[in-house]
């Protein structure tokens, strides 16, 4: 399903020969999605009381201009109130607001570039540090949030060979 974010930021940058740095700091208000709200299906049942979730988060970006080796790092953090989740309650999946939820992450990708572009090799991932922190709830409190992967990952190689092209990919979800 769709979903709509509203998210005002405010940063500063700095552009330097191969190197461009930048920190954001932003306020979020995410509504829930169709689904969450009525989705009636076997097993799962939508949920019409959420509330929209807000939040604060900021990140900072390195992007490195390098011709033969491009490449970006990202941190993240946001802290949510009224996180969305779903959770099985009675043998039936239902969307909630949490209290609140932790996230932290390190996103990257690279591209190099050999051979005057016949040889590629393209990667990214990103590492993603959850925690549910609502304090009513002795069983989740501190716990990873269900369903979020720590690691994702692919890498692309990739032989240029006008008019042939030749790639292979592999991905990882963790």
């Amino acid at each position: 399903g769709k979903n709509f974010a509203f998210v005002p930021k405010i940063g500063v940058s700095a552009s330097f020969k191969y190197l461009t740095v930048s920190l954001d700091g932003y306020k979020m208000v995410q509504f829930p999605t169709m689904d969450d709200l009525y989705w009636q299906g076997t097993g799962f049942s939508g949920n019409p009381d959420l509330i929209p979730e807000s939040g604060w988060g900021a990140d900072f970006n390195l992007n490195f201009t390098n011709e033969k080796l491009p490449a970006t790092i990202s941190f993240f953090t946001n802290y949510y109130e009224n996180k969305i989740q779903w959770a099985a309650s009675s043998g039936t999946w239902k969307p909630e607001n949490v209290a609140s939820a932790f996230y932290f992450g390190i996103d990257f990708s690279f591209s190099l570039n050999l051979f005057e572009n016949i040889f590629k090799l393209e990667g990214n991932g990103e590492y993603l540090y959850t925690r549910l922190m609502d304090k009513t709830n002795q069983y989740t409190y501190g716990k990873q949030i269900m369903w979020t992967p720590d690691f994702t990952g692919s890498l692309t190689a990739s032989l240029n060979l006008k008019p042939l092209h030749f790639a292979i990919e592999s991905n990882y979800v963790g």
